[in-house]
Protein backbone atom coordinates (compact mmCIF):
# COMPACT_ATOMS: atom_id res chain seq x y z
CA UNK A 1 0.00 0.00 0.00
CA UNK A 2 2.94 2.27 0.83
CA UNK A 3 3.96 2.94 -3.24
CA UNK A 4 -0.34 3.85 -3.61
CA UNK A 5 0.07 6.08 -1.01
CA UNK A 6 2.93 8.04 -2.20
CA UNK A 7 1.91 8.30 -5.51
CA UNK A 8 -1.78 9.45 -4.64
CA UNK A 9 0.00 12.04 -2.28
CA UNK A 10 1.47 13.07 -5.19
CA UNK A 11 -1.36 13.43 -7.57
CA UNK A 12 -2.53 15.57 -4.80
CA UNK A 13 -0.14 18.54 -4.37
CA UNK A 14 0.26 19.19 -7.86
CA UNK A 15 2.34 16.58 -9.85
CA UNK A 16 2.94 17.82 -13.52
CA UNK A 17 3.46 14.91 -15.14
CA UNK A 18 0.35 12.39 -16.04
CA UNK A 19 -0.50 9.77 -13.36
CA UNK A 20 -0.47 7.23 -16.08
CA UNK A 21 2.55 7.15 -16.68
CA UNK A 22 4.02 7.64 -13.01
CA UNK A 23 2.61 4.35 -12.34
CA UNK A 24 4.28 2.57 -15.15
CA UNK A 25 7.74 3.67 -14.15
CA UNK A 26 6.71 2.50 -10.44
CA UNK A 27 5.54 -0.54 -11.56
CA UNK A 28 8.86 -1.33 -13.63
CA UNK A 29 10.84 0.04 -10.71
CA UNK A 30 9.23 -2.64 -8.47
CA UNK A 31 10.00 -5.62 -10.73
CA UNK A 32 13.11 -4.62 -10.79
CA UNK A 33 13.48 -4.39 -7.35
CA UNK A 34 11.43 -7.20 -6.41
CA UNK A 35 14.07 -9.24 -8.98
CA UNK A 36 16.81 -8.02 -7.29
CA UNK A 37 15.77 -8.50 -3.98
CA UNK A 38 14.86 -11.92 -4.14
CA UNK A 39 18.40 -12.40 -5.51
CA UNK A 40 20.02 -10.71 -2.70
CA UNK A 41 17.68 -11.82 0.39
CA UNK A 42 19.34 -14.13 2.81
CA UNK A 43 17.33 -17.24 3.21
CA UNK A 44 16.93 -16.87 6.68
CA UNK A 45 14.92 -13.79 6.17
CA UNK A 46 11.42 -13.53 6.14
CA UNK A 47 9.79 -12.53 2.71
CA UNK A 48 7.66 -10.19 3.67
CA UNK A 49 10.20 -7.82 5.90
CA UNK A 50 12.05 -7.87 3.23
CA UNK A 51 8.93 -6.70 0.97
CA UNK A 52 7.91 -4.20 3.73
CA UNK A 53 11.52 -2.58 3.40
CA UNK A 54 11.10 -2.36 -0.79
CA UNK A 55 7.92 -0.91 -0.43
CA UNK A 56 8.93 2.07 2.35
CA UNK A 57 12.09 2.41 -0.57
CA UNK A 58 9.86 2.94 -3.25
CA UNK A 59 7.62 5.36 -1.19
CA UNK A 60 10.59 7.83 -0.57
CA UNK A 61 11.67 7.50 -4.07
CA UNK A 62 8.25 8.29 -5.29
CA UNK A 63 8.10 11.35 -2.97
CA UNK A 64 11.65 12.41 -3.84
CA UNK A 65 10.90 12.30 -7.25
CA UNK A 66 7.71 14.28 -6.57
CA UNK A 67 9.24 17.06 -5.10
CA UNK A 68 12.24 17.17 -7.46
CA UNK A 69 9.38 17.60 -10.38
CA UNK A 70 7.78 19.99 -9.09
CA UNK A 71 10.55 22.34 -8.06
CA UNK A 72 11.35 21.70 -11.64
CA UNK A 73 7.92 23.09 -12.57
CA UNK A 74 7.53 26.59 -10.00
CA UNK A 75 11.33 27.08 -11.57
CA UNK A 76 9.99 26.97 -14.86
CA UNK A 77 6.29 28.13 -14.15
CA UNK A 78 7.85 31.29 -12.76
CA UNK A 79 10.22 31.89 -15.68
CA UNK A 80 7.34 31.94 -17.60
CA UNK A 81 5.29 34.77 -15.27
CA UNK A 82 8.43 36.87 -15.78
CA UNK A 83 8.74 36.18 -19.47
CA UNK A 84 4.99 36.97 -19.87
CA UNK A 85 5.55 40.38 -17.35
CA UNK A 86 8.01 41.82 -19.72
CA UNK A 87 6.29 40.85 -22.93
CA UNK A 88 3.46 43.31 -21.14
CA UNK A 89 6.08 46.22 -20.64
CA UNK A 90 7.15 45.78 -24.06
CA UNK A 91 3.17 46.38 -25.19
CA UNK A 92 2.53 48.96 -22.45
CA UNK A 93 5.68 51.02 -24.16
CA UNK A 94 4.95 50.67 -27.33
CA UNK A 95 8.37 48.93 -28.09
CA UNK A 96 8.48 49.20 -31.57
CA UNK A 97 7.38 52.87 -32.06
CA UNK A 98 9.55 53.84 -28.65
CA UNK A 99 12.62 52.32 -30.77
CA UNK A 100 12.00 54.16 -33.88
CA UNK A 101 11.97 57.14 -31.63
CA UNK A 102 14.65 56.31 -29.98
CA UNK A 103 16.83 55.46 -33.26
CA UNK A 104 15.91 59.28 -34.86
CA UNK A 105 17.03 60.67 -31.33
CA UNK A 106 20.76 58.48 -32.02
CA UNK A 107 20.52 59.69 -35.88
CA UNK A 108 20.06 62.94 -34.07
CA UNK A 109 23.11 63.11 -32.30
CA UNK A 110 25.30 61.48 -35.32
CA UNK A 111 24.74 64.42 -37.29
CA UNK A 112 25.18 66.78 -34.94
CA UNK A 113 28.76 65.54 -33.89
CA UNK A 114 32.18 65.85 -35.11
CA UNK A 115 33.43 62.61 -34.00
CA UNK A 116 30.34 59.80 -33.89
CA UNK A 117 33.03 57.16 -32.10
CA UNK A 118 33.85 60.34 -29.31
CA UNK A 119 30.34 61.21 -28.79
CA UNK A 120 29.54 58.13 -28.55
CA UNK A 121 29.00 57.80 -24.63
CA UNK A 122 26.64 60.78 -24.76
CA UNK A 123 24.95 59.87 -27.77
CA UNK A 124 23.79 56.30 -25.94
CA UNK A 125 23.16 58.36 -22.74
CA UNK A 126 20.51 60.75 -24.31
CA UNK A 127 19.14 57.47 -26.13
CA UNK A 128 18.33 55.33 -23.15
CA UNK A 129 16.74 59.32 -21.62
CA UNK A 130 14.45 59.20 -24.75
CA UNK A 131 13.54 55.90 -24.71
CA UNK A 132 12.48 55.49 -20.87
CA UNK A 133 10.32 59.03 -21.86
CA UNK A 134 8.63 57.72 -24.62
CA UNK A 135 8.32 54.40 -22.90
CA UNK A 136 6.65 56.38 -19.81
CA UNK A 137 4.21 58.67 -22.64
CA UNK A 138 3.16 55.55 -24.12
CA UNK A 139 2.18 53.70 -21.34
CA UNK A 140 0.23 56.80 -20.05
CA UNK A 141 -1.57 57.29 -23.31
CA UNK A 142 -2.94 53.76 -22.81
CA UNK A 143 -4.26 54.42 -19.61
CA UNK A 144 -5.95 57.46 -20.69
CA UNK A 145 -7.69 55.79 -23.67
CA UNK A 146 -8.70 52.58 -22.13
CA UNK A 147 -12.04 52.98 -22.25
CA UNK A 148 -12.24 54.03 -26.24
CA UNK A 149 -9.41 51.64 -27.13
CA UNK A 150 -11.68 48.86 -26.23
CA UNK A 151 -13.54 50.13 -29.25
CA UNK A 152 -11.23 49.58 -32.02
CA UNK A 153 -9.96 46.34 -33.69
CA UNK A 154 -6.37 47.77 -33.78
CA UNK A 155 -6.35 48.55 -29.97
CA UNK A 156 -8.90 46.13 -28.53
CA UNK A 157 -5.86 43.75 -27.60
CA UNK A 158 -3.54 45.97 -25.80
CA UNK A 159 -2.61 45.05 -22.00
CA UNK A 160 -4.59 47.45 -20.07
CA UNK A 161 -7.90 46.78 -22.30
CA UNK A 162 -7.66 43.20 -21.59
CA UNK A 163 -6.91 43.27 -18.04
CA UNK A 164 -3.11 41.88 -18.55
CA UNK A 165 -1.94 45.09 -16.78
CA UNK A 166 -3.91 46.99 -13.85
CA UNK A 167 -4.03 50.90 -13.82
CA UNK A 168 -1.80 51.10 -11.00
CA UNK A 169 0.95 48.89 -12.28
CA UNK A 170 0.63 51.37 -15.73
CA UNK A 171 0.85 54.26 -13.51
CA UNK A 172 3.61 53.08 -11.25
CA UNK A 173 5.77 51.80 -14.46
CA UNK A 174 4.92 55.06 -15.88
CA UNK A 175 6.35 57.24 -13.29
CA UNK A 176 9.12 55.13 -12.89
CA UNK A 177 10.37 55.15 -16.56
CA UNK A 178 9.40 58.59 -16.85
CA UNK A 179 11.12 60.48 -13.97
CA UNK A 180 14.30 57.75 -14.92
CA UNK A 181 14.45 59.12 -18.13
CA UNK A 182 14.18 63.02 -17.31
CA UNK A 183 16.65 62.06 -14.67
CA UNK A 184 19.38 60.44 -16.68
CA UNK A 185 18.85 63.58 -19.56
CA UNK A 186 19.74 65.92 -16.66
CA UNK A 187 22.48 64.30 -14.73
CA UNK A 188 24.56 62.86 -17.33
CA UNK A 189 23.58 64.59 -20.85
CA UNK A 190 22.62 68.59 -19.86
CA UNK A 191 19.64 70.40 -19.15
CA UNK A 192 18.12 71.59 -22.50
CA UNK A 193 17.73 67.62 -23.62
CA UNK A 194 15.63 66.88 -20.01
CA UNK A 195 13.80 70.00 -20.59
CA UNK A 196 13.04 69.03 -24.24
CA UNK A 197 12.57 65.39 -23.40
CA UNK A 198 10.20 66.07 -20.02
CA UNK A 199 8.16 68.54 -22.53
CA UNK A 200 7.90 65.49 -25.09
CA UNK A 201 6.41 63.63 -22.20
CA UNK A 202 3.81 66.13 -20.86
CA UNK A 203 2.85 67.14 -24.81
CA UNK A 204 2.38 63.25 -25.88
CA UNK A 205 0.08 62.31 -22.66
CA UNK A 206 -1.73 65.18 -21.50
CA UNK A 207 -2.47 67.76 -24.46
CA UNK A 208 -2.07 64.90 -27.58
CA UNK A 209 -4.03 62.71 -26.28
CA UNK A 210 -6.67 64.47 -24.83
CA UNK A 211 -7.13 66.61 -28.29
CA UNK A 212 -7.55 63.52 -30.34
CA UNK A 213 -11.17 63.47 -28.99
CA UNK A 214 -12.21 67.10 -29.15
CA UNK A 215 -9.78 68.48 -32.01
CA UNK A 216 -8.45 68.06 -35.55
CA UNK A 217 -5.77 69.91 -34.39
CA UNK A 218 -4.67 66.76 -32.68
CA UNK A 219 -2.39 65.45 -35.52
CA UNK A 220 -0.20 68.56 -35.26
CA UNK A 221 0.65 68.71 -32.23
CA UNK A 222 1.09 64.55 -32.52
CA UNK A 223 3.64 65.51 -35.06
CA UNK A 224 5.29 68.21 -33.05
CA UNK A 225 6.06 65.12 -30.78
CA UNK A 226 7.56 62.74 -33.43
CA UNK A 227 9.79 65.90 -34.50
CA UNK A 228 11.18 66.31 -30.68
CA UNK A 229 13.85 63.34 -30.18
CA UNK A 230 16.04 64.05 -33.53
CA UNK A 231 17.01 67.37 -31.39
CA UNK A 232 17.29 65.87 -28.74
CA UNK A 233 19.89 63.90 -30.12
CA UNK A 234 21.44 67.23 -31.22
CA UNK A 235 20.92 69.37 -27.94
CA UNK A 236 22.98 66.04 -26.22
CA UNK A 237 25.80 66.63 -28.73
CA UNK A 238 25.90 70.54 -28.74
CA UNK A 239 23.93 71.73 -25.65
CA UNK A 240 21.87 74.14 -28.06
CA UNK A 241 19.01 73.95 -30.95
CA UNK A 242 21.22 74.80 -34.67
CA UNK A 243 19.73 74.66 -38.11
CA UNK A 244 21.01 71.19 -39.26
CA UNK A 245 19.13 69.48 -36.27
CA UNK A 246 16.01 71.58 -37.06
CA UNK A 247 15.45 70.54 -40.34
CA UNK A 248 16.01 67.10 -39.37
CA UNK A 249 13.21 67.64 -37.10
CA UNK A 250 11.27 69.20 -39.95
CA UNK A 251 11.84 65.85 -42.15
CA UNK A 252 9.91 64.01 -38.95
CA UNK A 253 7.57 66.53 -38.72
CA UNK A 254 6.32 66.64 -42.12
CA UNK A 255 6.79 62.73 -42.67
CA UNK A 256 3.56 61.97 -40.25
CA UNK A 257 1.20 63.20 -41.79
CA UNK A 258 1.03 60.83 -44.94
CA UNK A 259 1.85 58.46 -42.50
CA UNK A 260 -0.55 58.63 -40.24
CA UNK A 261 -3.92 60.26 -42.82
CA UNK A 262 -3.01 57.14 -44.91
CA UNK A 263 -3.27 55.01 -42.12
CA UNK A 264 -6.19 56.55 -40.44
CA UNK A 265 -8.28 56.97 -43.90
CA UNK A 266 -9.03 52.51 -43.69
CA UNK A 267 -9.54 52.91 -40.01
CA UNK A 268 -11.47 56.17 -39.93
CA UNK A 269 -14.88 53.96 -39.53
CA UNK A 270 -13.34 52.65 -36.23
CA UNK A 271 -11.84 56.21 -34.73
CA UNK A 272 -15.47 57.50 -35.68
CA UNK A 273 -16.85 54.91 -33.29
CA UNK A 274 -14.65 55.41 -30.60
CA UNK A 275 -15.38 59.41 -30.85
CA UNK A 276 -11.49 60.21 -32.27
CA UNK A 277 -11.59 63.49 -34.21
CA UNK A 278 -9.19 62.75 -36.90
CA UNK A 279 -8.40 64.49 -40.18
CA UNK A 280 -9.95 61.20 -42.30
CA UNK A 281 -13.07 61.53 -39.96
CA UNK A 282 -13.75 65.34 -39.61
CA UNK A 283 -12.59 66.62 -43.07
CA UNK A 284 -11.57 64.17 -44.97
CA UNK A 285 -10.78 66.43 -47.94
CA UNK A 286 -8.68 68.36 -45.54
CA UNK A 287 -6.64 64.70 -44.83
CA UNK A 288 -5.92 64.24 -48.75
CA UNK A 289 -4.39 68.19 -48.98
CA UNK A 290 -1.94 67.99 -46.12
CA UNK A 291 -0.55 64.23 -46.77
CA UNK A 292 0.28 65.67 -50.35
CA UNK A 293 1.65 69.18 -49.03
CA UNK A 294 3.80 67.63 -46.49
CA UNK A 295 5.26 65.08 -49.32
CA UNK A 296 6.54 68.17 -51.30
CA UNK A 297 7.81 69.84 -48.20
CA UNK A 298 9.98 66.73 -47.83
CA UNK A 299 11.68 67.11 -51.21
CA UNK A 300 12.31 70.93 -50.12
CA UNK A 301 14.05 69.59 -46.87
CA UNK A 302 16.25 66.93 -48.85
CA UNK A 303 17.15 70.30 -50.94
CA UNK A 304 18.11 72.46 -47.58
CA UNK A 305 20.21 69.59 -45.72
CA UNK A 306 23.29 69.78 -47.79
CA UNK A 307 23.13 74.11 -47.94
CA UNK A 308 23.73 74.11 -44.38
CA UNK A 309 26.47 71.68 -43.90
CA UNK A 310 24.27 68.97 -42.16
CA UNK A 311 25.01 65.95 -45.46
CA UNK A 312 26.69 66.97 -48.88
CA UNK A 313 24.43 67.18 -52.30
CA UNK A 314 24.91 63.23 -52.42
CA UNK A 315 21.63 62.85 -50.36
CA UNK A 316 19.69 65.07 -52.41
CA UNK A 317 20.77 63.39 -55.57
CA UNK A 318 20.29 59.77 -53.72
CA UNK A 319 17.15 60.98 -51.99
CA UNK A 320 15.17 62.07 -54.62
CA UNK A 321 13.39 58.50 -56.34
CA UNK A 322 12.56 58.46 -52.39
CA UNK A 323 10.97 62.01 -52.37
CA UNK A 324 9.49 61.83 -55.81
CA UNK A 325 8.09 58.17 -55.31
CA UNK A 326 6.31 59.72 -51.89
CA UNK A 327 4.88 62.47 -53.70
CA UNK A 328 3.45 60.32 -56.61
CA UNK A 329 1.90 58.07 -54.09
CA UNK A 330 0.13 61.07 -52.26
CA UNK A 331 -1.47 62.58 -54.95
CA UNK A 332 -2.60 59.29 -55.55
CA UNK A 333 -4.11 58.96 -52.51
CA UNK A 334 -5.64 62.52 -53.16
CA UNK A 335 -7.24 61.94 -56.37
CA UNK A 336 -8.30 58.14 -55.57
CA UNK A 337 -8.93 58.11 -51.53
CA UNK A 338 -9.76 54.67 -51.72
CA UNK A 339 -8.10 51.61 -49.46
CA UNK A 340 -5.60 50.48 -52.37
CA UNK A 341 -3.75 53.85 -52.88
CA UNK A 342 -3.97 55.00 -48.61
CA UNK A 343 -2.25 51.28 -48.07
CA UNK A 344 -0.24 52.21 -50.69
CA UNK A 345 1.04 55.48 -49.43
CA UNK A 346 1.21 54.22 -45.87
CA UNK A 347 3.48 51.39 -47.08
CA UNK A 348 5.80 53.03 -48.68
CA UNK A 349 6.24 55.79 -45.86
CA UNK A 350 7.37 52.79 -43.34
CA UNK A 351 10.04 52.59 -46.38
CA UNK A 352 10.61 56.10 -46.52
CA UNK A 353 11.88 57.59 -43.63
CA UNK A 354 14.56 54.73 -42.73
CA UNK A 355 16.05 54.83 -45.78
CA UNK A 356 16.23 58.77 -45.81
CA UNK A 357 17.89 59.01 -41.93
CA UNK A 358 20.57 55.73 -43.44
CA UNK A 359 21.25 58.22 -46.36
CA UNK A 360 21.87 61.08 -44.28
CA UNK A 361 24.51 59.01 -42.39
CA UNK A 362 25.98 57.74 -45.08
CA UNK A 363 26.42 60.83 -47.17
CA UNK A 364 27.38 62.47 -43.84
CA UNK A 365 30.18 60.03 -43.30
CA UNK A 366 31.07 60.39 -46.57
CA UNK A 367 31.63 63.89 -46.73
CA UNK A 368 33.44 63.81 -43.30
CA UNK A 369 35.65 61.52 -44.82
CA UNK A 370 36.72 63.55 -47.88
CA UNK A 371 36.61 66.57 -45.32
CA UNK A 372 39.33 64.70 -43.34
CA UNK A 373 41.69 63.54 -46.27
CA UNK A 374 41.67 67.36 -47.25
CA UNK A 375 42.72 68.60 -43.99
CA UNK A 376 45.39 65.88 -43.82
CA UNK A 377 46.55 66.70 -47.45
CA UNK A 378 46.52 70.72 -46.52
CA UNK A 379 48.67 69.83 -43.66
CA UNK A 380 50.97 67.87 -45.27
CA UNK A 381 51.60 70.99 -48.30
CA UNK A 382 52.24 73.13 -45.54
CA UNK A 383 55.04 71.26 -43.39
CA UNK A 384 56.26 70.53 -46.86
CA UNK A 385 56.33 74.82 -47.44
CA UNK A 386 57.76 74.90 -44.02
Amino acid sequence: MMPLVGLLKCYQIGKILPLRNLLVTRKFTNYTNVRYAAATTPANKSPVTSATALNASSSSSSLDLCENDIQTASATTQNLIIDSRLKQYAKLSKIRLTGFVTSTAITGGFLASQSFVGSLPIIATAALGTFLCSSSAAALNQLLETPYDSQMRRTAIRPLVIGQVSPLETVIFALVTGLSGVSILYNFVNGLTAALGAANLVLYSFIYTPMKRSNVANTWIGSIVGAVPPLMGSTAVLGHINIESALLSLILFSWQFPHFNALSWNLRHEYARAGYRMMSVVDPDLCKRVAVRHSALLLAYSCALPIYGSTSSLFTVLALPFNLQFIRLSWRFHKEADSASSRKLFRFSLLYLPSILALLVITKSIGKSATDESDIEKNSELKSFE
